[in-house]
């Protein structure tokens, strides 16, 4: 199949097989902007790169783009908490909002460890701090010692406070970011991990988009196994013209992102027939630090293999 990018934007085709006769396909295109009061233009530098597979991005891992198709939006924040004023705090909360669509919290706090007293274990205070970086390395999760091996933990092998064995809890630091709903009040407490980055693969992710008979055969995939969000931040649908809040990014106020009025078209031909269609949103991803972030746009079709005939996609837009 014959690819032709009039854009000056990175793009991938994902094609694999349905059966003998007939392809699925999806065509993508990631767009990064230049963000100046909540308004986004397209930068000069596209430096979002779109990834067949897993890759490491300066905020850790990415999962890669080579799928037909999410169920639904993925919405990042990459960067770091910041507190009001650059005034350094021991505590302090993140919220990502859409007007009718999501709101969603994370508690951050400074530096903590597990500690002994003549009353057992407690959480030490706080160390003050004024960013914090919103990674998986500082969400719950990590690698404990167990018989002699290192045992991490199944949900997030890249996060710190998973302790198995009591007597390892002392000294061990404790995770940056909670969930205000769950926070950690005992040693064993193993919490889902939380965040605004990209999710890990784990059995949250897992759980939200599979289902299982009683004994424990895959039943059903939805497409939202695919999305590499945390769940309470994949939204249905994103439209030109919606607002995303971010506050407790920037030090000294709400970040905001209007959803540009961006388009983005495919011209499908097959044979001697051509059809236009757009892509939709399907990813968004902001950078708060940098006044930037990319929008990750989606066509996903089907087609049917007759030999000898053309076969061209067009990359258009407005």
């Amino acid at each position: 199949m014959e690819v032709n990018n009039h854009t000056f934007f990175p793009y991938l085709l994902f094609r694999t097989g349905i059966d003998d006769k007939k392809m699925a396909a999806a065509v993508m295109v990631r767009v990064a902007f230049d963000i100046a009061d909540g308004i986004a233009t397209p930068s000069d530098k596209q430096d979002w790169p779109l990834q067949a597979g897993p890759w490491e991005s300066p905020y850790g891992m990415m999962d890669g783009d080579f799928i037909f198709k999410r169920g639904g939006v993925d919405l990042f924040v990459f960067g770091s908490a910041r507190t009001p004023n650059n005034i350094p705090a021991k505590k302090m909360d993140v919220r990502v909002w859409m007007q009718g669509k999501m709101d969603y919290k994370i508690t951050i706090f400074g530096d903590r460890i597990w500690e002994s007293g003549f009353s057992g274990l407690r959480i030490s205070d706080p160390k003050p701090f004024t960013e914090m970086p919103l990674t998986l390395a500082n969400a719950y999760g990590g690698v404990t010692d167990w018989d002699q091996l290192k045992f991490p933990y199944a949900n997030n092998k890249y996060g710190k406070g998973f302790i198995w064995r009591k007597e390892n809890a002392a000294g061990t630091a404790l995770p940056n970011i909670e969930d205000p709903k769950n926070l950690i009040n005992k040693w064993n407490n193993r919490p889902n991990p939380v965040g605004v980055c990209n999710a890990p693969m784990n059995e949250r992710r897992i759980r939200k988009a599979a289902e299982f008979d009683e004994e424990g055969n895959l039943i059903k995939l939805d497409h939202l196994f695919y999305n590499s969000a945390f769940p309470e931040l994949i939204v249905d649908q994103v439209s030109e013209g919606d607002e995303i809040f971010v506050d407790g990014v920037t030090g000294s106020g709400i970040f905001k992102f209007k959803v540009p009025d961006k388009k983005l078209f495919v011209d499908l031909t097959f044979s001697d027939k051509t059809d236009r269609r757009s892509l939709t949103i399907d990813q968004i991803g902001l950078e708060p630090d940098k006044k930037r972030g990319f929008i990750t746009y989606r066509y996903s079709f089907n087609y049917y293999i007759n030999p000898m005939t053309k076969r061209i996609i067009n990359i258009l837009n407005d």
